[in-house]
């Protein structure tokens, strides 16, 4: 995806109190200039090099590896364990440069003293990669090498604002200032006359909660340092537990651990009785690495109260595990309390209910999530937390509260939303309907199915909805952050049918959001990669951290963001059309004898509607020529035919090519390119429909004049059409 920084982009962070945004130049220590830096060609890749304080040129012709030397190595400075760079690599105008760089694997390495390498990430893109990487400890800068780089004419690469990054503290939220008062808490409230007793037994300790209603007895049995140590006892019944499993998940020599994983060796410190609280110590090790943990355990009312906190910045999160033991177990999923893109849910057993939250006003966590709303075998009271680590891999030390709580009464397990004492900016249309779409499974239909689904509703005259769209709209569930940036799930047709998509829900102008986090992003995240960085309302480049709300250079969040605020759906259209950032809008491909022959990804009536007045306006008093291949999902659909030909009208001559795939439709659902050619011809509009490319080419070729604009419209190859008009157009002039 192409960065330009050039563009300068909206601010769509959240509204309300000012957010950090990651590092500042402050933040950044700059190297000494690449003036004495030199340039070293290999596997093919020949050039030349021009080095300045500033930065270091490239002119380089072939296929290889560039490799960029300091004269002598450069030592991290102390407390800075991340480098960055940025690489600007010029757009190549060849499609056949396009084809073969495909075969290419290309990256950006930092070379180390040693003969140690640190891959930085992919060199994917024609345009600006913001690429940073973290080094060991007490390593020292050897050089970078740009791998598999490909020029067949000279082109210049550039690498620049080469710097480390100043370690940056980890702070939490001001307590004082928070909106919701000095001790917020989710612990539910209890109406009824409650008498608490903490005891030991053994080496167990028992926390009581007595209340006319129900006895429950909650055991705390230091055994294996993890939330699977708590049971419950409900009216002398069959001990509970509803955290099995559960417990700190932890980073540790380079991998993350499950907290029941025996590789990690958890030794038990001490346990005692402060007071009307137990206070747990444990100490967690595996090789030379070490976590310190401290549990604090209290009964309130009828609920449990377990603080964790440590980790040593070794914490990756909570997971709170699954129920073991419950008799005619029965879970009630939360509604309109959502945790990410999931619900707690609510155990009823034994005549009564239970819950479970970690409490997010006690949470140094950068994101909570809840019970998986996949079925499984296992009952989930609710999810966890994750502490995703900042960019140089410091996390902060983990701090949780779980509140557990008993209760006949279903009121008293729900969790406790204190109203805020300052207001807050409201984000909601208050005159539309919120409608959630249910999870999309994997399949090529799944968003043509979605699709159907809202275009049913609007049938049925559902004019006041905004559509919610769940993480699974493009995640297929293999792990990472999720929702790290809107792209469609492969296994679902990939980016372009989730494009289509959104286009088409777009042409219904039903207003629609999508479940994307603008925050939470980690170049040590599995799913990181060279467009999560952020770019700042001045179109800068910054980099990320955890909790930090950064700002998105994708095109599908802008429309997301606008719709769902109620913006103009033409307008957002027509700014985002004439941004400055993909090729295939409106991209001259070449002119023959005067005849101009256009490239445009224009493949839904909008979308073509507003190139041809686009063309129209920067072609002045020239003919259009409408060359287009219904493609797309949308183009193909018979009840968007009258849209097409609204769309085409304003061409002076239209060419209809055949439907892409015609053994999905029937004469009930497809388009009818026949009948739409004989609607456009009734219109005044010159207009023929031949399905062949090569036919088009034959019939268009020979009758086009000078000043004639051939403008092709599709989302695909077109069977390479605009390089057949090129050379039958020359051909003819010989």
């Amino acid at each position: 995806m192409t960065i330009d920084v050039s563009v300068e982009t909206a601010n769509m962070a959240p509204t309300g109190p000012e957010t950090t945004t990651g590092p500042t130049i402050e933040d950044l220590i700059p190297v000494d200039g690449f003036a004495t830096w030199q340039a070293t060609f290999a596997d093919g890749l020949s050039g030349t090099a021009q080095a300045d304080e500033m930065a270091i040129r490239v002119t380089i012709t072939g296929v290889g590896n560039l490799k960029l030397s300091p004269e002598t190595p450069v030592t991290l400075p102390q407390g800075s364990q991340v480098v960055q760079l940025l690489v600007d690599l010029p757009t190549s105008e060849a499609e056949a440069d396009a084809e073969a760089e495909a075969s290419l694997s290309h990256e950006l390495v930092i070379l180390l003293s040693g003969g140690a390498e640190v891959v930085a990430g992919p060199l994917d893109f024609h345009g600006t990669h913001l690429l940073r990487a973290q080094l060991p400890a007490g390593a020292t800068l050897a050089g970078i090498e740009m791998r598999g780089l490909f020029a067949r004419e000279a082109i210049e690469v550039t690498a620049r604002a080469l710097s480390f990054e100043r370690s940056m503290p980890l702070a939490d939220v001001d307590v004082a200032n928070s909106p919701y008062g000095p001790v917020p808490s989710m612990q539910p409230a209890c109406d009824e006359e409650v008498t608490t007793s903490v005891s030991k037994d053994g080496i167990s300790f028992v926390l009581e909660s007595r209340s006319l209603s129900a006895v429950v007895r909650y055991v705390y049995t230091p055994i294996d340092g993890n939330l699977s140590d708590i049971e419950i006892e409900i009216n002398n019944a069959d001990a509970i537990k509803l955290s099995e499993g559960g417990g700190v998940t932890i980073d540790m020599d380079g991998q993350e651990w499950s907290p029941d994983d025996d590789e990690i060796e958890r030794h038990f410190v001490s346990c005692e009785l402060v007071g009307e609280q137990i206070e747990a110590r444990w100490q967690w090790r595996r090789g030379s690495e070490l976590a310190d943990f401290l549990y604090r355990i209290a009964v309130s009312g009828k609920s449990l109260l377990v603080e964790i906190e440590g980790g040593s910045g070794r914490a990756a999160g909570v997971e709170l595990g699954y129920v073991v033991g419950a008799i005619h177990p029965r879970m009630i999923r939360l509604p309109y309390f959502n945790l990410g893109d999931a619900q707690p849910q609510i155990l009823s057993t034994s005549g009564v209910f239970i819950s479970g939250y970690l409490d997010w006003f006690a949470s140094r966590a950068s994101s909570l999530h809840g019970a998986p709303r996949q079925p499984d075998e296992l009952m989930h009271l609710n999810g966890g937390c994750r502490y995703q680590a900042a960019s140089d891999g410091r996390r902060r030390n983990l701090k949780e509260r779980w509140v557990l709580t008993v209760s006949r009464s279903f009121e008293e397990v729900l969790p406790t939303l204190p109203e805020p004492t300052t207001a807050l900016p409201a984000v909601a249309d208050s005159q539309r309907i919120y409608c959630e779409l249910p999870e999309m499974e994997a399949g090529e239909e799944a968003y043509i199915e979605a699709y159907e689904r809202l275009r049913m509703f609007r049938q049925l005259g559902m004019d006041d909805l905004v559509v919610l769209h769940p993480d699974s709209t493009w995640d297929d569930g293999h792990g990472g952050t999720p929702a790290l940036e809107p792209q469609g799930a492969p296994a679902k047709g990939g980016d372009d049918a989730f494009r289509e998509y959104l286009d088409a829900i777009g042409d219904l102008k039903i207003p629609f959001a999508l479940s994307h986090g603008f925050r939470d992003i980690s170049c040590l995240d599995s799913c990181w990669g060279t467009s999560h960085a952020g770019i700042d309302a001045q179109g800068g480049l910054i980099s990320t951290g955890p909790g930090r709300f950064q700002l998105k250079p994708r095109s599908i969040a802008a429309l997301a963001a606008a719709s769902a605020v109620g913006a103009d759906w033409d307008q957002v259209v027509e700014g985002l059309r004439t941004m400055k950032i993909v090729r295939r809008r409106g991209e001259v491909r070449g002119e023959v004898r005067g005849v101009t022959v256009i490239d445009d990804f224009a493949h839904h009536p909008t979308a073509v509607r507003e190139t041809i007045a686009a063309t129209r306006q920067k072609f002045v008093d020239r003919r259009v020529v409408a060359i287009f291949e219904p493609r797309s999902y949308t183009a193909q659909l018979r009840s968007f035919q009258q849209l097409c030909r609204e769309a085409l009208g304003d061409a002076d001559r239209v060419v209809l090519a055949g439907l892409f795939h015609p053994e999905r439709y029937d004469a009930n659902t497809g388009l009818d390119p026949e009948e739409l050619v004989r609607s456009l011809r009734a219109d005044g509009v010159e207009a023929d429909y031949i399905p062949d490319v090569d036919r088009i080419v034959d019939a268009i070729a020979p009758a086009s004049r000078p000043g004639d604009v051939l403008l092709v419209m599709s989302n695909g190859g077109f069977g390479g059409i605009h390089e057949k008009l090129l050379a039958t157009l020359g051909r003819d002039e010989v």
